[in-house]
C-alpha cells in the first residue's frame, strides 16, 4: 500500500492559532478530534486535531510525531468514566 500525506490543522490551545502539520500513512487517517503528537516551541505536545484535508499548502509544515488515540475512542472513555462516577456517587464508596 502506498503512504499517502495528510495536512491537520491543531491549536495548542482553544480557540488559538492553528498551526498546520503533515501526516504519513499507509493504514487509517486521521480525523478531526484525534489525539496526536507533535514538535511544538516548548517541546513534544499532545494536541487535537482541528481539521485535516489532502490539499499542498504552500509552506514546508512538521511532522505528526505520533498518533495517541482517535477522537470517538476518547470521548467514549470520558463517558465510560462519567458513568462510572455516577454509579458510585451518593454510596460511600470511592
Amino acid at each position: 500500500m502506498a503512504t499517502e500525506r495528510q495536512y491537520v490543522g491543531i491549536a495548542f490551545r482553544p480557540g488559538g492559532r492553528v498551526y498546520t502539520y503533515h501526516y504519513d500513512h499507509d493504514g487509517a487517517p486521521l480525523a478531526k478530534g484525534d489525539r496526536v503528537t507533535v514538535d511544538g516551541r516548548d517541546g513534544w505536545q499532545t494536541v487535537t486535531v482541528d481539521s485535516v484535508t489532502d490539499k499542498v499548502p504552500t509552506f514546508d509544515t512538521k511532522p505528526v510525531r505520533s498518533v495517541v488515540g482517535d477522537g470517538q475512542a476518547q470521548e467514549a472513555k470520558g463517558n465510560q468514566a462519567a458513568a462510572i462516577g455516577e454509579l458510585f456517587a451518593g454510596d460511600g464508596q470511592a
